[in-house]
């Protein structure tokens, strides 16, 4: 698959000094993965993995339908899926099951979205309803590094950013009810306690974010067409406009000191894919490490 003609190569120590445009053309783009000099997100409607490195645009079919990268290690990303967690070797393109949680995960009616890898280790994934995601609640789970996953949390719909702060706690928005919220876990990671820490304004979900090299943290906002930047107490400090309605996820980049961005197209009308021509597409953002 060809990239788009705003391509220029990124990663060999130069910084971005204009908006970057990859002609993905993603029906759900999610799950962003930054490490290096790679970029990989999955498109979760055509069972996708997209990466960009030395300049070059890729997809790799998936036999399952993953939803997250969660993990990197040598030239294996580790995925995050309905039924569990598994391997992708960008070499060989073959992908394999790590652990199994079907059934922990309610796999028949319920599908993985969004989570994160904690720096004490272990990961945090969401789950939510395939079906009807507004009408039934999904949950978040820990996985051990020991592969044992335990449910924290049964209370959130659709479970997105999973942004973890200095002080170890996590946000995590509950995108069909528009609110982020923090929590905080224990040594052993259990749930202590959880605190709105954003209301968005009506019509607007906070999806997918990360930290910034200055403190503050980046939230893509879903139908808002920007990525929101908060400080750690949850005010609000900017917008930064994203050529798509609906971005889905954003990752900061420290080689090239730009702000990845994913987008979507699903759902999205004749008029508003005329306004938003760029939806589905996956952008590299000029942010500084000093205006970030």
């Amino acid at each position: 698959m060809a990239a788009g003609r705003n391509i220029c190569m990124l990663h060999r120590g130069f910084a971005v000094t204009s908006s970057i445009t990859l002609d993905c053309n993603c029906a759900l783009g999610e799950g962003l993965f930054v490490s290096e000099e790679l970029v990989a997100w999955v498109d979760i409607a055509s069972n996708e993995i997209f990466t960009y490195r030395d300049g070059e645009l890729r997809s790799h079919v998936l036999p399952i339908k993953a939803t997250v990268i969660l993990d990197r290690l040598n030239d294996s990303i580790l995925l995050g899926s309905g039924t569990g967690l598994g391997g992708f070797d960008l070499s060989s393109e073959e992908y394999s099951s790590c652990q199994s949680f079907g059934s922990v995960f309610r796999s028949d009616t319920h599908r993985t979205n969004d989570g994160c890898r904690l720096r004490q280790g272990g990961y945090l994934i969401g789950t939510m309803h395939r079906v009807a995601p507004s009408e039934n609640l999904g949950a978040i789970y820990f996985i051990e590094p020991n592969g044992r996953a335990s449910e924290l949390d049964t209370t959130i719909y659709i479970p997105n950013s999973f942004v973890e702060l200095d002080d170890g706690s996590v946000l995590i928005s509950d995108s069909r009810l528009g609110v982020i919220y923090r929590y905080y876990f224990s040594a052993s990671a259990e749930l202590v306690e959880r605190t709105v820490w954003y209301n968005a304004e009506q019509g607007i979900a906070p999806d997918g974010g990360c930290s910034l090299p200055d403190g503050n943290i980046a939230i893509a906002m879903w139908d808002a067409g920007c990525i929101r930047v908060f400080d750690q107490s949850g005010t609000v400090v900017r917008d930064i406009p994203v050529a798509a309605k609906r971005p889905t996820n954003c990752k900061y980049d420290f080689r090239s000191q730009g702000l990845w961005v994913t987008s979507a197209l699903e759902g999205l009308d004749a008029s508003e894919l005329r306004q938003y021509p760029r939806s589905g597409k996956t952008f590299c953002i000029p942010v500084s490490a000093d205006s970030a």
